[in-house]
């Protein structure tokens, strides 16, 4: 069920979903020794994305990325650290797929923008 990644370092994901969201659930090959990369929370509202990630920077939490689109499911988000090593994404304005007639595209970009990453140095 987990797919594998390949010698050139490309690899791939499975994106698996129970509702109209585009996923609920990401299976690959993860590099986390948790095996969680990361969870995310979804909000209605733009303006909360923006006022979370002021409050993130006005109290110096590392972000693991920028602001930025996703091109799977659209969300516009951004991610945090977390102490336990995987990151919160938050956002908004998820795609929401049809119950019938949706037919699963392969994707070979993260991002439409954005999501710049920046990982801590060890």
């Amino acid at each position: 069920m987990v797919p594998k990644g390949d010698p050139d370092g490309r690899y791939f994901v499975r994106f698996l979903s129970t509702n109209e969201r585009h996923h609920t659930l990401a299976l690959g090959p993860w590099w986390q020794p948790n095996g969680i990369i990361h969870f995310m929370l979804e909000v209605t509202e733009l303006d909360d994305v923006g006022r979370a990630l002021d409050r993130l920077h006005e109290h110096k939490f590392h972000l693991s990325s920028t602001l930025g689109r996703h091109t799977n499911d659209h969300m516009v988000s951004f991610y945090v650290a977390t102490p336990s090593g995987c990151d919160v994404e938050l956002g908004c304005f998820g795609r929401r797929i049809p119950a019938e007639g949706y037919t699963a595209e392969d994707i070979t970009a993260d991002s439409f923008w954005g999501h710049r990453w920046k990982y801590p140095q060890k």
